[in-house]
C-alpha cells in the first residue's frame, strides 16, 4: 500500500469494506482500490459507486450466492479438459447466481445507466445448468438418471450386490463354526470373511489381510471372486460412464467459457461496488461528487470512530480561499479532522463512498500527506528530521493542483526555529497558490492567515469548564492553545499564572495581542449565538411535535367510527356461522322454520353507516331509542336494570350498560310486526387452528381429526389450510389425499412447496 494510503490507515476502512464482500472476484477488486488517475474513469466509477449505494437504499444489495471464481474451470474446458464433478456443480451454481443478478437488474427500482453495462455483460444460460443439476447433486452426488447408461449399470450393480449378500449368507449359514465373527468386511474394495485362522486352509481363495491377534483371517473365497470380479467390472463401466458423462457436460461449458470468464470479472466489480454501496448505507454515507477546486464536505466522519459517539463536522475551502489553518490546543481534535478530510478525499479520488452527509471534492493532480510521528528507523532520522523528509517532497513536487495535508506544522524542533519555518513553508505553498489543510500551535502563523484571505483560519473547541474538547470545528476562527487557562482551572498558584501572562505579552506584538482579543470576543459571540439557535431549533422541534400530535388526533377522530364498524360486522359474522353452526344439528327439530326465521333476521341485520349526528345528553327511559356505542346499532330500550337496560334491536333482544347508551333521535317508522318467538342460543366456537398437525397418529386417528379440522375450517370461512403429515413410509400421506379426494369441501390439494414443509405437509383449497 502506497505511504498516503498508509497515514490515513486506508487498509483499515478497507477491512470495512471486505466484510461487505461477498465474493473472492469481489474481495481480490477491493484490494486492488487506489488512486485513479483518469477524470473519465473516476467520474464513471463515481457514478457506478451513487447507483449501486441509491439501489442499496431503495431495493437492497443483490444476492451473490453461489458465486465463486470459475475462471480455471472455464479455461480448462476452454482447452478441451474434463472438469470433475465439482467444478461442474460450481459451474451450475455460478449460473444459477448470474440468472439472480439479471432477475435483480430486471426488477430494479433506481436507475441504473452506468452499471448496466455490468448485468447486462451477464448472459442467461438455463439449458447447462439444468443439464448439470439433472446429473448431480450440490453434494456432488452422480444421480441414476445422468444417463440411462447410468441407470442400467447401476441396477446391475444393486442386483450384484444383492447376488452376494445372498452368497455370503448361505455361506455364512453352512460354516458359521469357522467364522470368527457373523458378519462380512471389505478389504481393498473387496467383499471378504472373517475367517478363524486355524481353519483357513479349509477354503481355496485369496488371502487379503490378518487380525493384530492374529485369530482372524480375511479370506476370499472362489465364489467370491468371481462375484467380486464381476461387480468390480460393473463399477470400472460405472466410473468409465460418470468420466463420459463428464466430458459431454466440459464440453458445452467450454463453448461459452470465455463468457464465463467475462462474466466472473463482472460479478467481482458488481460485489466490490455493492460491498462499499452497503457500507455506506449501514453507515449513513454518500458518493461526493467532483469539483475543479471546491472541498465541501457536509457532516463528515472518519470511518475508523465510533459513528455512535462521533462528531460530525463540516468542513470547506472554497473560493478565495484555497488552504485552511486549524488552530487549537492538543487532544481537540485538530489531527481528526486532518484525517477526516485526507480520507474523504482519498477514497473519493479512488472512486469509493465516505462518511457525509453530502460532498464536493477537488481534482487534483497529487496528494501530499504528513501526519503524526513520522520517525524512521531504517534512515536513522529523528522526529523532526522523518517531517522535514515529507516537506521536502512537498516543496521539490507540489504543484497548484496538488493538496497537501500538514499536521503540527514545524513541531519537532526549538520553537523559534520551528515556527520561522512553518511560515516560510507556508508563505511558499501560499505563493504557489495549491490547495491545503495545516494544523499548528504557532501564533505567527494565525496572524499570516489573517492577513491573507486565502486562508482560512480554523479551530478546533474546547470546553474550558470541563477541561475537555468538544471535537466541534469552527470555520473562520482562529484557537487558542488554552494551557494558561487550563493551568488556573487547575489551580496553579495564581502568581505564577499572572507571571506566565506577563511574559506572554511581553513576547508578542500589538497585533497579535488585538488578534486574541478579537478571537476571545468572537468565541463569545459565537457561543450565544449556538445557544439562541439550539433554542430555536428546540422550539421549532415542540412546534412540529405538536403539530403532529393535533394532526393525529384529527385521524383518530376519523377512524374511530370505522373501527367501530369494523368491530361490529366481523361480530356479526361470527354470529351468523355460530348460528350456522346450531341450525345444523337441529335438522331433526319441529320448530326449524322458526330458528330459520331467526338467523334470516340476524343476517338482515346491516352495518348502517355512522352518522355525524349530537347525542342528546339526556336520561334514558323505557321506550326511548338509543345507539348502542360498542357496536353502533339502534334499537329501543324495552327494560332498565339498576345500571343496565334491554334493547331491541330490529326484533333481537341485546343487553348493554346504560352509560355505553346515547340517546337517539330517529324518525319514528311503525313497529315491526313480531314473528313468533325463536330461542337461539349462540355460544363460543372452538378455537380454530391454522393447521392440521397428524405426525405421530395412527392412520384412523388422523382421519377423524383431518375430518374435524376440515369442518372447522369451513365453518370459519377459511379459503386454505395445511395438513402436517411428515415424510415416513408415505402411508399417512396416501390415506390423507384418499380423504382429501372424497370430501365435498376440498377443492383441491398439493404438496407444500419450499416453505410449506415440502413433501411433508399438504396445502388444502376449500370451496
Amino acid at each position: 500500500m502506497k505511504p498516503n494510503a498508509v497515514k490515513l490507515e486506508i487498509d483499515q476502512i478497507l477491512n470495512q469494506f471486505l466484510a461487505y464482500s461477498k465474493t473472492s472476484m469481489g474481495r481480490d477488486e477491493l484490494n486492488q482500490l487506489d488512486l485513479i488517475s483518469s477524470v473519465l474513469v473516476l467520474r464513471r466509477q463515481l457514478k457506478r459507486q451513487a447507483e449501486a449505494l441509491q439501489a442499496t437504499i431503495k431495493q437492497s444489495s443483490p444476492t451473490f450466492y453461489g458465486l465463486s471464481d470459475i475462471t480455471d474451470a472455464s479455461e480448462l474446458a476452454l482447452k478441451g479438459g474434463i472438469l470433475s464433478i465439482e467444478e461442474l456443480v460450481a459451474v451450475s451454481r455460478f449460473l444459477h447466481g448470474q440468472n439472480s443478478l439479471v432477475e435483480y437488474y430486471k426488477n430494479r427500482l433506481v436507475e441504473m445507466d452506468e452499471i448496466a453495462d455490468l448485468f447486462e455483460s451477464l448472459f442467461v444460460e438455463k439449458q447447462l445448468n439444468k443439464e448439470i443439476d439433472r446429473c448431480f447433486s450440490v453434494d456432488f452426488e452422480v444421480y441414476d438418471d445422468a444417463s440411462p447408461e447410468l441407470k442400467r449399470i447401476r441396477r446391475a450393480l444393486a442386483g450384484m450386490n444383492s447376488r452376494i449378500d445372498k452368497a455370503i449368507n448361505d455361506f455364512m449359514s453352512k460354516h458359521s463354526d469357522v467364522l470368527s465373527e457373523q458378519y462380512s468386511t471389505i478389504k481393498a474394495d473387496r467383499r471378504v470373511l472373517p475367517i478363524q485362522t486355524t481353519h483357513k486352509n479349509r477354503f481355496s481363495g485369496l488371502i487379503h489381510d490378518q487380525s493384530a491377534s492374529g485369530q482372524t483371517t480375511y479370506i476370499e473365497p472362489q465364489f467370491l471372486i468371481d462375484l467380486n470380479n464381476e461387480k468390480q467390472n460393473l463399477q470400472i463401466e460405472e466410473h468409465q460412464e460418470i468420466h463420459r458423462i463428464c466430458k459431454e457436460l466440459s464440453q458445452q461449458v467450454g463453448i461459452i467459457g470465455d463468457q464465463l470468464m467475462a462474466s466472473v470479472h463482472s460479478v467481482g466489480l458488481l460485489d466490490a461496488l455493492f460491498s462499499m454501496a452497503s457500507w455506506a448505507k449501514d453507515l449513513e454515507g454518500t458518493v461526493a461528487s467532483l469539483s475543479e477546486s471546491d472541498l465541501v464536505l457536509t457532516k463528515a466522519r472518519h470511518p475508523l470512530l465510533d459513528q455512535e459517539t462521533v462528531v460530525a463536522n463540516d468542513y470547506r475551502c472554497v473560493s478565495p480561499h484555497r488552504m485552511i489553518l486549524i488552530t487549537g490546543p492538543n487532544t481537540g481534535g485538530k489531527t481528526v479532522g486532518l484525517k477526516t478530510i485526507g480520507v474523504s478525499v482519498y477514497l473519493t479520488l479512488c472512486g469509493a463512498p465516505i462518511l457525509a452527509d453530502e460532498a464536493v471534492v477537488p481534482l487534483i493532480d497529487n496528494l501530499f500527506v504528513d501526519i503524526g510521528d513520522q520517525q524512521s528507523i531504517q534512515m536513522s532520522l529523528s522526529t523532526f528530521s522523518g517531517h522535514l523528509t515529507n516537506l521536502k517532497k512537498v516543496l521539490d513536487l507540489a504543484t497548484k493542483d496538488s493538496l497537501i495535508l500538514l499536521d503540527e506544522l514545524g513541531s519537532g524542533t526549538d520553537p523559534i526555529e520551528g515556527e520561522s519555518l512553518a511560515q516560510a513553508i507556508l508563505e511558499y505553498c501560499h505563493e504557489l497558490g495549491c490547495m491545503g489543510v495545516i494544523t499548528t500551535h504557532f501564533n505567527r502563523l494565525k496572524v499570516f492567515a489573517k492577513n491573507h484571505d486565502e486562508i482560512l483560519s480554523s479551530s478546533v473547541e474546547f470546553d474550558l469548564d470541563n477541561l475537555q474538547p468538544t471535537y466541534r470545528y469552527i470555520e473562520g476562527l482562529a484557537g487558542q492553545s488554552y494551557a494558561l487557562d487550563i493551568a488556573r482551572k487547575l489551580e496553579v498558584k495564581s502568581d505564577v499564572i499572572d507571571r506566565a501572562i506577563d511574559i506572554k505579552q511581553q513576547s508578542v506584538s500589538q497585533q497579535e495581542q488585538l488578534i486574541e482579543k478579537l478571537e476571545q470576543e468572537i468565541a463569545q459571540q459565537r457561543l450565544l449565538t449556538d445557544e439562541i439557535k439550539a433554542q430555536k431549533e428546540e422550539l421549532e422541534k415542540n412546534q412540529e411535535t405538536l403539530n403532529k400530535k393535533l394532526e393525529r388526533l384529527d385521524k383518530d377522530k376519523e377512524s374511530i367510527l370505522k373501527t367501530f364498524e369494523n368491530k361490529q360486522e366481523q361480530q356479526l359474522r361470527k354470529s351468523i356461522a355460530q348460528a350456522k353452526q346450531i341450525l345444523s344439528h337441529m335438522r331433526d327439530n319441529p320448530v326449524i322454520h322458526e330458528n330459520i326465521d331467526a338467523l334470516a333476521q340476524i343476517q338482515d341485520l346491516s352495518i348502517k353507516p355512522i352518522e355525524k349526528e349530537e347525542f342528546i345528553d339526556r336520561e334514558l327511559k323505557e321506550g326511548d331509542m338509543v345507539r348502542i356505542l360498542s357496536s353502533q346499532q339502534i334499537g329501543r330500550i324495552t327494560k332498565i336494570e339498576k345500571k343496565e337496560a334491554f334493547v331491541d334491536v330490529n326484533g333481537l333482544a341485546m343487553r348493554a350498560k346504560l352509560n355505553q347508551l346515547r340517546y337517539h333521535e330517529a324518525v319514528k317508522t311503525k313497529k315491526p310486526k313480531r314473528k313468533p318467538k325463536a330461542s337461539v342460543s349462540v355460544t363460543s366456537t372452538t378455537p380454530f387452528k391454522v393447521e392440521c398437525n397428524l405426525i405421530g397418529m395412527r392412520v384412523d386417528e388422523a382421519l377423524i381429526e383431518l375430518s374435524s379440522y376440515i369442518d372447522s375450517s369451513v365453518l370459519n370461512n377459511v379459503p386454505f389450510g395445511r395438513v402436517i403429515h411428515g415424510h415416513g413410509t408415505g402411508a399417512l400421506r396416501q390415506a390423507v389425499h384418499e380423504a382429501l379426494k372424497q370430501h365435498k369441501q376440498v377443492k383441491s390439494y398439493r404438496l407444500g412447496g419450499e416453505k410449506e414443509g415440502g413433501h411433508g405437509a399438504t396445502v388444502i383449497e376449500f370451496r
